[in-house]
């Protein structure tokens, strides 16, 4: 995690997601894709959850339970408009290579992991929601931003402050 500080604002922590292990990710992946073909695909979208449910394990998970996070809520017409044609969608946590809470091994994983909305299976469910090189101006599309923590796994998290909201 690093620190960054502004004179007038408290401080903030800018934290990468835990990594994905080489050895747990190399049996997911398709024919054709190495490890750091992956770690490079990833790396060049920004995600978002589709649920709530799915923000909400996030929070609980054992690296980042306890911690307060800022979490931007996205009106999602506003980030269609902006970005859809670099956005992509997918019914996977891709970032994780941990066995499913139901027992199951985590699902494998290659180019089509991500599919354009226009490709997507209509019965499909999406579960992340991934702009390829960011939002330029993610404030655009925000409608709120909010202070979160969460105790623990399945558990609820609390809302500790609203920033603002549009």
């Amino acid at each position: 995690m690093v620190k960054i500080e502004k004179t007038g604002l408290p401080p903030a922590w800018i934290r990468d997601q835990q990594p994905m292990p080489p050895a747990e990710l190399r049996p997911l992946l398709e024919q054709g894709m190495s490890v750091e073909d992956w770690y490079r695909l990833i790396n060049a979208k920004v995600f978002f959850w589709a649920e709530w449910s799915r923000l909400e394990m996030l929070l609980g998970a054992k690296f980042y339970r306890g911690f307060e996070h800022v979490v931007l809520k996205v009106n999602t017409r506003l980030l269609l408009d902006q970005c859809s044609a670099r956005i992509a969608l997918t019914s996977m946590n891709s970032g994780s290579t941990f066995r499913r809470a139901n027992g199951e091994d985590p699902p494998p994983r290659g180019a089509d992991t991500f599919q354009a909305i226009d490709r997507f299976p209509e019965s499909g469910q999406v579960v992340e929601v991934a702009v390829d090189r960011g939002v330029e101006n993610v404030l655009s599309v925000a409608a709120s931003a909010e202070v979160r923590v969460c105790a623990g796994w399945k558990q609820p998290s609390s809302l500790v402050r609203p920033l603002w909201s549009a």
